[in-house]
């Protein structure tokens, strides 16, 4: 049954990468990011920002979290094919600190989503509105050039969603490149990607006052449960601090 991942996204939502680095006095106020992912089934596209309550994200403090994602994906019943259409939205707050050059993240706040199938299926757990609570952690490096590591994870009780992922990469002087893993799922599948990411920077500060932060990633994903497909997926996210 080739069902397309109801959670490519939620993590593509969480999937910021690191535009703004170690401790620093003048640090930027906010992040934009923004980004797409696909599989052989599915397409998902996200946005959102991430701000500093004190007016700083290159300092340790409170922060609030907005993300919101839309997207579609289909899968094959006896009766036909079915479409499904998800939007949703999550709103957190949380807090960073900075450690011997790693920043440490958390976030707790509200997730919602709907889905809306082309054909009713009794069988698929996230059809509706629903929502719950959702909390996030996320470690990164910032100031360990030549090495960068990132871990991400997020949990919530809409459906037991879960999504992971862990990044480890080597800094040349213009790009980080590297191998990637992901893992996640909700009640009606479970899915592990498998694949290689690279991060690099678009000088755009004349026009817009910061530089542009690109992330390009793709692999194998592998997927098992009641409802899953395998193939090949791709996801590409940019991000801009102000």
């Amino acid at each position: 049954m080739a069902l397309k991942n109801r959670l490519a996204v939620i993590a593509a939502s969480a999937a910021l990468f690191s535009t703004y680095g170690a401790v620093a006095d003048d640090g930027p106020g906010f992040v934009i990011y923004g980004g797409a992912d696909v599989t052989e089934s599915s397409l998902f596209g996200f946005a959102g920002v991430v701000s500093a309550l004190n007016g700083n994200l290159g300092k340790e403090g409170p922060l609030v979290r907005v993300g919101g994602v839309v997207g579609q994906y289909d899968y094959n019943l006896p009766a036909g094919t079915v479409d499904a259409d998800v939007s949703g939205i999550d709103v957190m707050l949380g807090y960073q600190n900075f450690v011997e050059g790693v920043r440490i993240s958390g976030y707790g706040g509200y997730d919602y989503r709907h889905t809306d199938l082309s054909i009713a299926d009794p069988s698929n757990s996230s059809e509706g509105n629903q929502s719950g609570v959702k909390a996030q952690l996320e470690i990164t490096t910032v100031d360990t050039a030549p090495y960068y590591v990132s871990l991400i994870g997020s949990y919530s009780t809409r459906n037991d969603s879960y999504w992971t992922r862990g990044r480890a990469g080597y800094q040349f002087s213009s790009f980080v490149i590297g191998p990637e893993g992901l893992a996640m799922g909700d009640e009606g599948y479970n899915q592990i990607r498998y694949g290689a990411f690279t991060q690099f920077r678009i000088p755009f500060e004349s026009v817009i006052g910061s530089d542009l932060a690109l992330s390009v990633s793709g692999g194998y994903v592998d997927s098992s449960g009641t409802r899953g497909s395998s193939g090949p997926y791709g996801n590409a996210s940019f991000s801009v601090t102000f």
